[in-house]
């Protein structure tokens, strides 16, 4: 086999974490020992073997830690058969990977060029790069093809590429890869062995390849569960052993019994415990004494792998963007819906993530350092990468346990990485076959284009064409605002005309009332002569009068600011009579607004405090308004359906922030017309608010999410599900997954804490 650099497990290390056990951890490897005698015993009858497991059952360990180092020992006793290990994984060139892996067992002999033309010639050519191999004479080969799954792995990336000659070439290449290996294991003179381990979701996919299911039924080690006695073994035993050495090494039987109990029965469950088992090892320091008190302070079984990620991540300050770049390219969700590993060459990786590329390698290094081994290959064995050199995913298990990662479905609100990258690539596909963006929909499509790096490799993944879409969403949204200042124009010009016909009708009224006048005084009976004196002031008053209101009326140019507050007084009228705050709705609204009433007036940035009041009416009828003062008036209804403090303070920051995107040149739109949350503006200025309303509350230490809590159950309520779709909570989810909002998203759950 091929020298692995990595740290073997010893005394001071004697628990692998995430990575599987290597031959040279055999000494640590405990709880396997009758699968192993299985598994050797099967070699007597047999050539080809797949070894079947679900993921995490410890398919790789099992074979390098326990049964490569039993057929060393065979080969050590009078008469038994010497060995020759040859250990490769299948990545996108199988047939080159082989060849580099024989020529390894004869370097003298045959160079690794010259046994891949012997490979590529014919379905023959592993008997025959065999026979060039005379440096080990007649010596047994065994040939362990780790994760063969990464075949049909590979040929998905092809379908996903939508390339038929690219996925044709690859269908070959695999087939012929798979046909050499079963060609080898049929001659009974050229003493090839063949062990793959393949996952047991994957088994199905053999039928791709010709004699693949026959051969693989036949010889199939289907790797058990471990009883609770064997579970204790591995929890124990490497503890004792590392006892030889370091005399005061144990463990507490309560935390044995405690992590028999927790470790369940589901995918992962071994990496999961060994993962853990380290972390507990690595926190009892030099003691070397496990405890329950450890173990509660790495996260337990069920999170102490997402906590480890997570630390790591908070060890990277500034660099939060590129790891999650980093976890998006390296995982996908495959045709089946599986989270799987996504290798990448480093050069790619670099191109795909679109940060700097000194960012990106320190966070590479730092998730494959020897303490978590998170991805591959490690620190150890490839010190530097180079732009081919292929990252992966050191284990699935990470996937399905990093809570930042595996957060919820497709379908699902709330979303980790692996399923906002679904969701975009659907997306990106669906502009490339549409070529249109919905205009009611530019603004949340403009601001879902630029909430990441979009780069032109990262489109690659989903079809390619990255100028053209680039292009296509800017243009809508320039498009979108040039409509929507036009609109604005327009409305301004209809206010226009109607104060010039209010204006006319006035003047109309003011001179038919000096025409009446005229006639009367032209009118008047001789009989009312003696009090001529007497209508005469009379008149002249009245005519003055007529005279000033149209002198008035024909230089009106729109309500004073002192109509437009009597206006505001007018649209009070209609609403629910304000009342004072109970004890109960005092309690909830005054520890918001003393954290939140000097932000607000900040961004107002007009010097004019905000009042708040409170409303009486309909209990099912919640509501919050805006008006020029600037006043808020929010319903004891709202106060009520916004049961938790977050939410309360969301519509609070979403009503108060009509006012604040409407300040100065804007304003006059607020004092004309009240604004009701979720209903009077137009969408665009409703996601505005949205996001301007975020980003108050978020400067007033108060959890942004409130809204999108709140705004998810006015979706539901009678009034509100026009208004409030699910475009719009997720233009505002986009928006919460900022860089600048990256320390609430631990906090994006409802929880029952008070701000």
């Amino acid at each position: 086999m091929n020298a692995d650099a990595t740290p073997r497990l010893s005394a001071e290390r004697p628990f692998p974490g995430l990575r599987p056990f290597n031959f040279e951890d055999c000494h640590f490897f405990f709880g396997r020992e009758q699968q192993v005698g299985a598994l050797y015993r099967l070699l007597d009858f047999s050539r080809f073997i797949a070894v079947v497991g679900t993921s995490g059952s410890g398919k790789s360990s099992l074979v390098r830690a326990g049964l490569l180092p039993q057929l060393q020992a065979e080969g050590q006793q009078p008469g038994g058969r010497r060995w020759r290990f040859a250990t490769m994984h299948p990545g996108e060139d199988p047939t080159r990977a082989l060849a580099e892996e024989l020529s390894s067992l004869a370097p003298g002999t045959s160079s690794g060029a010259e046994i891949l033309e012997c490979l590529q010639r014919s379905s023959f050519g592993l008997l025959q790069a065999r026979e060039g191999l005379v440096e080990i004479g007649d010596d047994p080969i065994f040939l362990i093809v780790d994760q063969f799954e990464e075949l049909f792995r590979y040929a998905a990336i092809s379908v996903a590429r939508a390339d038929e000659v690219a996925e044709t070439l690859w269908h070959d290449r695999a087939g012929h890869f798979v046909q050499l290996l079963l060609e080898a294991t049929r001659s009974r003179s050229a003493e090839i062995f063949v062990l793959i381990t393949i996952r047991s979701d994957f088994i199905g996919d053999c039928a791709q390849f010709q004699h693949l299911p026959e051969a693989v039924s036949a010889s199939q080690f289907l790797v058990p569960g471990l009883t609770r006695d064997q579970r204790e073994s591995v929890i124990r035993k490497p503890i004792e052993k590392a006892a030889e050495t370091l005399a005061h090494a144990s463990i507490e039987t309560a935390l044995v019994q405690r992590l028999l109990n927790d470790i369940g029965d589901g995918l992962d469950q071994l990496p999961v415990l060994q993962h853990c088992l380290s972390r507990l090892w690595e926190r009892a320091g030099g003691e070397h004494l496990l405890t329950v008190e450890h173990y509660i302070e790495v996260g337990e079984i069920t999170d102490a792998l997402s906590r480890h990620a997570d630390e790591i991540m908070e060890s990277l300050p500034g660099l939060e963007v590129a790891v999650e770049q980093l976890f998006r390219a390296l995982s996908e969700v495959d045709k089946e819906g599986r989270a799987t590993r996504r290798p990448v060459p480093y050069g790619q990786l670099v191109d795909e993530c679109g940060v700097p590329e000194e960012q990106l390698r320190t966070v590479v290094d730092r998730y494959r350092a020897d303490d978590c081994s998170f991805l591959v290959p490690s620190l150890a064995n490839v010190p530097v990468l180079r732009p081919d050199t292929r990252v992966d995913v050191g284990h699935e298990a990470l996937l399905r346990h990093w809570n930042r990662i595996s957060r919820g479905t497709v379908t699902d609100g709330e979303q980790g990485w692996l399923w906002d990258e679904e969701r975009d690539g659907r997306r990106y596909r669906a502009l490339l076959v549409t070529s249109n963006v919905p205009r009611a929909q530019a603004l949340a499509y403009a601001e879902w284009w630029g909430s990441r790096p979009r780069t032109p490799a990262w489109a690659e993944r989903y079809g390619g064409q990255f100028a053209s879409i680039d292009a296509l969403i800017a243009d809508t949204r320039k498009e979108y605002f040039e409509d929507q200042r036009k609109e604005r124009e327009a409305a301004q010009t209809e206010r226009a005309s109607q104060r010039r016909r209010i204006l006319q009708t006035r003047l109309f009224a003011a001179a038919m009332a000096l025409i009446a006048l005229i006639a009367v005084w032209f009118g008047v009976s001789a009989s009312a002569a003696r009090q001529a004196s007497f209508n005469q002031e009379t008149i002249a008053n009245a005519t003055l009068a007529a005279m000033e209101e149209m002198i008035a009326v024909s230089a009106y140019q729109g309500p004073t600011l002192e109509e437009k507050q009597k206006d505001d007084e007018e649209y009070r009228k209609q609403l629910p009579q304000l009342a004072n705050p109970t004890p109960d709705e005092r309690r909830r609204l005054d520890p918001i607004l003393t954290r939140l009433q000097p932000v607000i007036e900040k961004a107002y940035g007009v010097g004019t405090p905000f009042s708040f009041y409170v409303t009486k009416g309909s209990a099912q009828d919640p509501g919050a308004y805006a008006f020029y003062g600037p006043r808020i008036y929010i319903s004891a209804a709202m106060i009520g359906f916004a049961d938790r403090p977050e939410e309360l303070a969301g519509i609070l920051c979403h009503v108060s922030a009509h006012i604040v995107n409407h300040a100065g040149a804007q304003a006059d739109r607020l004092k004309e017309q009240p604004t009701q949350a979720a209903g009077a503006y137009d969408r665009a200025e409703e996601v505005a608010a949205d996001m301007t309303g975020a980003t108050l509350c978020d400067r007033a230490g108060l959890n942004p999410w409130g809204l999108d809590w709140l705004l998810r159950k006015l979706r539901d309520h009678p009034g509100f599900d026009e208004e409030v779709d699910a475009q719009r909570i997720e233009s505002l989810e986009n928006y919460l997954h900022r860089p600048e909002y990256r320390n609430w998203l631990q906090h994006q759950t409802p929880v029952a804490a008070a701000p």
